[in-house]
């Protein structure tokens, strides 16, 4: 290889490198999916920032940074430090990228449910509204997932206004074949729930008991169609 090839070569890595590591993240937006937008954004695909991440045109994160970590090209993988907030709530994970596929680890998070109710038929019609945390110490294909959280001030706007019905907690194991056990019990609040459901695939099951200490303007009328245990309303999946 000749002098002028090596240096033209050279040239052009170096061209090459200096493209990627600049490359805006105005256009890495474009390839995200319909359902997903992000404002405000600023700086380059490795490193930069955005106001807010939208679902559905409904706000689920706020003050987005994220930040490439070089540091991880050592042990084979591409990986990046992002942080976020949901009201104040501070939020922060890692996503990598290797070998063995992706992952995201050290996740904790402060989510709104409206944006991720509207998935689920159920959860749309009784307009669950409230603030979703999420911790885990690792997200993979392939490989056995821990989840702890809670959902906090949980309410139903079927009537119109917020009905307040409580803060609940529960935790998924989810198998490394992805079968998982869910279970659910109640912090605080005027609908106490207990119970568990489990999963595999797109198929699952669940059982809880809801018992109302109090009317709720909306929801009471929809748990009156629910078979009863003693003081309990019983809800299955699938009914």
């Amino acid at each position: 290889m000749s002098r002028t090839t090596r240096w033209t070569l050279s040239v052009a890595a170096l061209a090459l490198i200096f493209l990627i590591a600049n490359f805006p993240a105005t256009l890495a937006v474009r390839l995200l999916p319909a359902t997903v937008s992000l404002a405000g954004v600023e700086g380059s695909l490795w490193n930069g920032r955005a106001t807010a991440l939208g679902i559905n045109g409904l706000v689920a994160q706020q003050k987005l940074a994220w930040r490439f970590d070089a540091g991880a090209l050592l042990r084979g993988r591409i990986a990046w430090n992002l942080r976020s907030e949901h009201a104040g709530q501070p939020g922060q994970l890692r996503a990598t990228a290797g070998v063995g596929g992706l992952a995201l680890e050290n996740v904790r998070l402060a989510l709104p449910v409206e944006p991720l109710a509207q998935f689920n038929p159920m959860l749309t019609g009784v307009r669950l509204r409230g603030d979703l945390q999420l911790e885990s110490p690792r997200v993979a294909r392939n490989a056995p997932i821990h989840v702890t959280g809670s959902l906090q001030r949980a309410g139903s706007a079927m009537a119109g206004e917020l009905t307040p019905i409580g803060s609940y907690r529960f935790n998924a194991d989810i198998t490394a074949q992805g079968a998982g056990k869910v279970d659910l019990s109640t912090l605080n609040g005027p609908l106490q729930i207990q119970g568990s459901g489990s999963f595999e695939g797109r198929t699952g099951r669940a059982r809880l008991l809801l018992r109302p200490e109090t009317d709720l303007p909306g929801l009471s009328p929809l748990l009156a169609t629910l078979p009863r245990e003693g003081d309990d309303y019983v809800l299955t999946y699938p009914r």
